[in-house]
C-alpha cells in the first residue's frame, strides 16, 4: 500500500497559510490536538496516514487519516488547496479535505479510489479523478462534479480556453471517446459510459 511518509512530497500548487510535517507512524501518546479523519472508523487504530499542521493563526494538529486501497494505481499525498486555509490529503486514494483554522471540519470527498490530481491555475481549481469521473474542488469547496464520462479509465489532456480535454473509453465500440469539461462550471460534452449508451438508445 502506498503510505504517506516522510519522503512524500507536499504538493504546493497554490499559496497556503501553513506548514506540514510528515509522521512516519501514529504517535504513542496522543497530542493535544489530535484529530482522526473519518471520525468513525474501524481501522484507524492499525493503519493510518499521519501528519503535523502547523497553522499560521491557530495552534498546531496532528492528524491520523484512514487508508483506502492496496494499489499502485491510486494517489496517497498532501496538496494545497485553492482556499489558503484547508489542505488536502490523499491516503490509499481516499481524499480528506480539512480547514486547517479548525480541524474537525473537514470533507470526505466522494472519489473512491482517487487515481489522478490536477491542479488548475485559473480558475483555481483542484480535480481529483477516479476512474469514470471528475470532482473539482474551488476557493469555496467543491465546485462542480461531472458524471461518468466513460466506462472506466480516463485520461486527461490540454486545457484550452477555459477547456479541459480528456478522453474516456467506450466498452461497446471498443474505441477511446474525447470529452471536454468547461472548467468554470463543469459542463461537459462527449465521452462514453453506461449510462449514456442507455440514454441514447430510449
Amino acid at each position: 500500500m502506498r503510505k504517506i511518509s516522510s519522503s512524500t512530497r507536499f504538493q504546493e500548487s497554490f499559496p497556503h497559510d501553513y506548514d506540514v510535517r510528515f509522521m512516519p507512524d501514529k504517535p504513542l501518546i496522543a497530542p493535544a490536538r489530535y484529530f482522526v479523519y473519518p471520525t468513525l472508523v474501524d481501522e484507524i487504530e492499525r493503519d493510518a496516514a499521519v501528519i503535523e499542521v502547523l497553522p499560521k493563526e491557530s495552534a498546531p494538529w496532528t492528524g491520523a487519516f484512514a487508508l483506502g486501497f492496496a494499489a499502485d494505481t491510486v494517489v496517497s499525498g498532501v496538496f494545497s488547496c485553492p482556499d489558503p486555509k484547508w489542505i488536502c490529503v490523499i491516503a490509499g486514494g481516499y481524499a480528506y479535505l480539512v480547514d486547517t483554522e479548525h480541524p474537525e471540519t473537514f470533507i470526505h470527498l466522494r472519489p473512491r479510489p482517487v487515481v489522478r490530481v490536477m491542479p488548475v491555475p485559473a480558475p483555481k481549481l483542484l480535480l481529483f479523478c477516479d476512474f469514470a469521473s471528475i470532482t473539482a474542488v474551488g476557493e469555496h469547496g467543491i465546485a462542480w462534479e461531472t458524471p461518468a464520462l466513460t466506462w472506466e479509465g480516463l485520461s486527461l489532456g490540454k486545457i484550452e480556453n477555459g477547456l479541459l480535454h480528456g478522453t474516456g473509453w467506450d466498452a461497446l465500440k471498443d474505441v477511446e471517446v474525447p470529452f471536454t469539461v468547461e472548467l468554470a462550471t463543469g459542463r461537459c460534452q462527449g465521452g462514453a459510459s453506461p449510462a449514456s449508451q442507455r440514454n441514447s438508445r430510449l
